[in-house]
């Protein structure tokens, strides 16, 4: 490939606004380049990279005897409908009709799609265990994007789905897929850690997640440097610490018309942890109450569990109002009686919080479960945070900002049976397969692997992952350069990228680094004489010359040595 012919060039400058260190990278590169908010195009380089990720990836699926499909981006809405998922989905998702006035979605993920695709072709128990995958678009109506290709709204994703004739084959086969996703980052150089995870919309029993540790990520998990627990901060699981004392008598005081719990704290001149916090949410069993300590916050994936509910969402404005709950000074203390309460075991194991008292303006002071407020539900509904105690070990967890990559979801018969897919056992009976649920993002995962390599020079990309292995430039005007040259692009063939440019040779030097090429060849009148060139090792930056006639050994003997 010629340079000069090459769709998107180098330029100096990313855009203002890109922040992200590895996604300024890819813009410089010519990599890609951004169409709108939360919407990106990849351009030929980018593509490239984008098909050996995919090849990686194709290969650990079909190792699993996976089989590749491929489902509409575009979902008729009674599929989701069926799955239950059009409102618990609904902020993300985008629903239109089509010209047969057709209620259509376009799919942020394809679990309703792939279940529909199976129930027409099984029917017996021989037709499992099914594993499929698909790379697809998938488009999100996020509000929020940030970090170039880190939050975007439209993104291409490999996601893979399982079937299975009982759980206890969904159990067995969840592993092989958890150590197909290690040799993936490992294979594409990126540095991971695990976690269990929130179930979330995806439905079912448990979840995990890759991430890759970044300061700038918005995921936090929580660990334990000891034994090595590690959690999503909305499941994880700790020994808080509590605040018991004698009790004291109930006291109202007033507060003025302060919602929040930070000006609460300062009014009262009382710490967070002695402050109760109530957040009421609107769920299929009703209005709920979920009250925690204030120096905690509500994990809504504790609370769905707890309920066994599939969707929860905060309450409206005009929902409270219907209640008679004024915002900011709701209270377990003489709650409507129609209202589910849940109590967080932090609020049980404090005497003498301080909590809003449903009276605008006023808070008690005081307040102890058992005896001024009550309730049959009290359970862990709170997210861990740094500073509390590891459940396995007693060690001091700590917080670690990441970025996500992957997930594997136990989606067990949620799907199958809201969706009636059902096979006959050996037995003739009618059963609900199992379900698994896997899937990478491809645009987050370009911009971990950048981000884990590169320098202050530009990119260095891995050797199976980088779109030429081989940048070859020649330096001096003479025919014997050209003639060199174009012998050695005929001998490395699609894999060498000719700069052919007319640019300064600092500039060639500079963009050569820029872009990461594993291997920069460069063939100048210092050494023709001689018939050498001029080797550079990308990462280690380590030069040599070899003679024109060995090249390809020399190739095979550099790959060789550094397990490429």
């Amino acid at each position: 490939m010629r340079y000069t012919r090459l769709f998107g060039k180098t330029v100096k400058e990313a855009q203002n606004e890109l922040f992200q260190e590895s996604y300024s990278l890819l813009f410089k590169g010519g990599f890609a380049r951004p169409l709108g908010q939360g919407l990106y195009c990849f351009l030929p380089m980018g593509m490239k990279v984008l098909r050996n990720i995919k090849r990686i990836i194709s290969e650990e699926m079909e190792y699993l005897g996976g089989m590749e499909i491929q489902a509409p981006l575009v979902n008729p809405a009674d599929l989701w409908e069926e799955s239950g998922r059009i409102n618990i989905m609904a902020d993300s998702l985008i629903r239109f009709k089509d010209i047969r006035n057709a209620e259509m979605v376009l799919a942020p993920t394809h679990e309703e799609a792939v279940v529909s695709l199976v129930k027409q072709a099984i029917h017996s128990y021989r037709d499992f265990p099914i594993f499929l995958f698909q790379f697809q678009t998938k488009f999100r109506n996020e509000y929020r994007t940030r970090g170039g290709m880190i939050r975007t709204r439209e993104f291409e994703m490999n996601d893979a789905y399982s079937f299975h004739r009982s759980y206890s084959d969904l159990n067995n086969f969840f592993p092989k897929v958890f150590a197909a996703y290690e040799r993936i980052f490992q294979r594409c150089e990126v540095p991971y850690i695990t976690a269990e995870s929130e179930v979330g919309v995806m439905q079912g029993s448990k979840a995990y997640e890759f991430l890759t540790e970044d300061p700038q990520g918005k995921d936090t998990v929580v660990r334990c440097g000891n034994c090595g627990y590690r959690a999503r901060e909305e499941v994880a699981l700790a020994v808080k610490k509590n605040n018991a004392g004698a009790l004291k008598p109930l006291e109202k005081v007033e507060t003025g018309n302060l919602r929040t719990m930070s000006r609460i704290s300062r009014r009262l001149e009382l710490p967070m942890d002695r402050l109760g916090k109530c957040m009421v949410y609107s769920s299929p069993a009703g209005l709920v109450m979920a009250v925690v300590r204030a120096d905690y916050d509500v994990s809504r994936e504790k609370l769905m569990r707890y309920l066994g509910e599939s969707w929860l969402h905060s309450a409206t404005r005009e929902e409270l109002d219907g209640v008679g709950l004024i915002p900011g000074f709701m209270s377990p203390i003489n709650p409507p009686e129609s209202m589910i309460i849940i109590i967080d075991d932090t609020v049980v194991n404090t005497s003498n919080l301080a909590i809003a008292s449903n009276d605008l303006g006023y808070y008690y002071l005081n307040a102890n479960f058992g005896r001024d407020f009550d309730s049959y539900h009290v359970t862990d509904i709170s997210r861990i945070k740094e500073g509390d105690l590891c459940l396995s070990c007693g060690a001091e967890l700590e917080e670690v900002h990441a970025l996500e990559l992957g997930n594997l979801f136990k989606l067990d018969d949620y799907f199958t049976k809201k969706m009636n897919l059902q096979f006959q056992d050996e037995e003739g009976r009618m059963r609900y397969p199992f379900m698994g649920s896997y899937g990478i993002g491809l645009g987050r995962l370009i911009v971990a692997i950048v981000e884990a390599n590169h320098d202050e020079r530009g990119i260095l990309w891995p050797y199976d992952l980088a779109p030429f292995k081989y940048f070859l430039m020649g330096i001096g005007k003479s025919q014997t350069i050209k003639r060199y040259v174009d012998e050695i692009e005929e001998m490395l063939g699609p894999d060498v990228l000719v700069d052919d440019r007319t640019e300064s040779i600092s500039k060639k030097f500079r963009d050569a680094e820029l872009l990461g090429i594993p291997l920069r060849i460069v063939v100048s009148t210092r050494y023709i004489e001689d018939e050498q060139v001029e080797l550079c090792d990308r990462r280690t930056r380590i030069k040599w010359l070899v003679h024109k006639n060995d090249l390809k050994k020399e190739i095979r003997k550099w790959r060789n040595a550094f397990g490429k």
